[in-house]
């Protein structure tokens, strides 16, 4: 094989692993891509752009703003999902989520939740947090929501089959 076709070959298989989509708006297509690619899916709602909020919307921006974050969160498939529209209405339904901004981590196998909350997350919080469950994983002795939430019970990850209200695209 000459250089020229070796070096095509290359630039091909970098762009198509450099293009696959890590970050959805819509929690059906992550969730499917959290599927196929074997990652946790990372789901941030937020609270529609027409709500009446005291609570900011979290901003991706501020999540990605260390260079540490940004590299743990390629271990992730994020979707950020805006509740004011009709499939975020849904997501928000399936999620049972009370309070937003939430933040939920599930497995690899999007079988259940290995963390929720919808405390309001800094900086470092958010490093331990991508840091914890970065394999997909619970490591043994981690709650499900951090200390002084009101619920520590587990949760499965929401299918998308097992309702109606989640509209597929």
């Amino acid at each position: 094989m000459n250089l020229g076709l070796s070096l095509l070959l290359l630039a091909g298989m970098a762009a198509s692993e450099g293009s696959q989509q890590k970050q959805f708006d819509n929690y059906g297509d992550a969730y499917r891509a959290a599927q196929q690619t074997g990652r946790p899916l990372l789901v941030i709602l937020n609270p529609g752009a027409d709500s009446v909020s005291e609570v900011l919307p979290i901003a991706m921006e501020a999540v990605q703003k260390s260079k540490k974050r940004r590299e743990l969160l390629n271990n992730y498939v994020v979707a950020v999902v805006d509740t004011g529209t009709e499939k975020g209405k849904a997501t928000h339904q399936l999620f049972k989520s009370p309070e937003l901004p939430r933040v939920v981590v599930i497995d690899k196998q999007q079988k259940k939740q290995l963390f929720q909350s919808s405390e309001e997350l800094y900086g470092q919080l958010w490093t331990t947090i991508l840091e914890t469950y970065r394999k997909g994983e619970r490591p043994a002795g981690t709650p499900i929501v951090p200390d002084g939430s009101k619920s520590s019970k587990s949760r499965p990850a929401y299918r998308l089959l097992q309702s109606k209200a989640v509209c597929h695209t």
